[in-house]
Formats: C-alpha cells, structure tokens, sequence
C-alpha cells in the first residue's frame, strides 16, 4: 500500500470495491488487494467511529445517571433535614405542653394551698370564737353562781343575825 491517503466512509468504500473489481478484472491482484485492504480499513475506521460513539454515549449515560443519583442523594438528604425539623419541632411543641401542664399544675396547687391555708384559718377562728364564747358563758355563769352564793348568804345572814358577828 502507499502512503496516499485513504478515502473514508461510502466513497472510500466505493473506491475499495471498484479497485477490486479493476484488479479482478485486469488481472491484477496487487490492486484487487489493495481494494480489500481499503475496504477493511474504512470497515475499521467505520467500527472506530461507532465504537467511539458508543463510548461516548455510555459517558453522557453515565453523566446523566451520576446526576440523577446526585439529585436522588440529595432529595434523601432534604428528607432527613425535613425529618429532623419535623421531629425537633414535636419536641419543643411537646416539651411546650408539659410546661405547660407543669405550671398549671403548680397553679392548681398553690390555689389548693391557699384554700387549705383559708380553710385552717377559718377553723382556727371558729375554734378561737367558740372559747372566748365559752369563757364567756363560763363567767356569766361563774358570775350567777357568785352572785346566788351572795344572795345565800345574805339570806342566812339574815337568818341567823348572829353568826356572823
């Protein structure tokens, strides 16, 4: 073969196959020879291309599927933050009501202190007001008691004058 160059693709092939031919024909094999080697080499060149091509696609495939599988990470990932904010706002919320409860609760029992405390002192009142009541009816009585023990007597001095002098 010589160093021309190879026509590529169908005219190259064409050339391979009419090359052939006049070899064939003229009894030539050198040229008939010469147009199986160009037929092959556009055959390779043909099988270079598509198998670049095929290479070519398979790394635009691979991009796309490496950036679908970014975006998927990342979707997953904003489902997570999501999940955790979603997860960490019950907790305040939850944490919020309980408080809540608490301080209501301590509310609720301070109020029921302070009722015990109204209710203990009412009694201590009353149980204050029914003495002095009942001292006071003990001294009326010791009262009418002294004043009857001096009406006694002054009806047994008067009966017996003597007595008492």
């Amino acid at each position: 073969m010589s160093n021309e160059r190879i026509a590529e693709g169908p005219t190259g092939r064409l050339i391979g196959k009419l090359k052939q031919a006049i070899g064939t024909l003229g009894g030539r094999e050198d040229v008939a020879r010469e147009g199986r080697l160009q037929e092959a080499a556009v055959d390779a060149q043909e099988e270079a291309a598509e198998r670049e091509a095929a290479a070519e696609r398979a790394a635009q495939q691979a991009d796309v599927d490496a950036e679908r599988d970014a975006a998927r990470l990342e979707r997953e990932e904003l489902r997570a933050e999501i999940q955790a904010e979603q997860a960490e706002e019950a907790i305040e919320q939850q944490t919020e009501r309980a408080e809540r409860a608490a301080a209501a609760d301590a509310v609720k029992e301070q109020a029921g202190a302070a009722r015990q405390e109204a209710a203990a002192d009412a009694v201590a009142d009353q149980v204050e007001e029914r003495g002095r009541v009942e001292r006071a009816a003990e001294e009326a009585k010791a009262l009418e008691f002294e004043q009857e023990a001096q009406r006694a007597q002054a009806l047994a001095d008067n009966l017996d004058p003597e007595e008492n002098r």
